[in-house]
């Protein structure tokens, strides 16, 4: 006796477009995750570079005009115009105009201080899902920066991270990508 199998194409043929939609799926998002994550490293080497550079500047350094000074001084520390212009050139070179605030020590990964005498600040701008942290001075290779002739100095650490949504991925319950670019740039004057 024979079986009927007429029909039995239909259910593998839905089956297999649904698979095909998606790992279609996966790849959108995958793809503009990837895009982000590029993104974010561009930025964050042109931000430690920038940063490098400022420390250059010694006293003659200014503040761009999109930072705002929290300490509203004429003359601001070093520390505070190199973090500034390292966050600063970080969100231009993602395109994001407005102005820079710094959200404070608490906020930054892992650990805003710590016994090395690193110093870490956070930087946001108002309605862009982007955070900046900018190290300096830093630690590279866990260089004591309490020495009289501080070694961290001369180094700047930035890290820039956004949440990506995902056009598809809420489907799977993966509503978001966080996806982060780091960089450490030293000034060698």
């Amino acid at each position: 006796m024979r079986r009927d199998e007429r029909g039995l194409a239909l259910p593998l043929v839905a089956l297999t477009i649904v698979v095909l939609l998606i790992f279609t799926a996966l790849a959108i998002d995958g793809g503009h995750a990837r895009e982000q994550r590029r993104q974010a490293q561009t930025a964050a080497d042109a931000g430690s570079l920038a940063g490098a550079e400022a420390l250059n500047a010694a006293g003659n350094a200014v503040l761009p005009a999109s930072c705002r000074n929290p300490l509203s001084v004429t003359s601001p520390p070093l520390g505070l115009v190199v973090r500034c212009v390292t966050a600063y050139y970080t969100y231009r070179s993602l395109s994001v105009t407005g102005t820079i605030r710094a959200l404070g020590l608490a906020s930054c990964s892992p650990v805003p201080t710590d016994p090395a005498g690193q110093f870490c600040l956070r930087f946001t701008v108002l309605g862009v899902n982007r955070t900046v942290e900018v190290t300096w001075p830093y630690s590279l290779l866990g260089a004591n920066c309490l020495l009289p002739l501080n070694p961290c100095r001369q180094f700047v650490r930035v890290k820039t991270c956004t949440d990506t949504a995902n056009l598809f991925g809420t489907v799977a319950n993966l509503r978001t990508f966080h996806e982060c670019g780091t960089a450490t740039a030293r000034n060698t004057a």
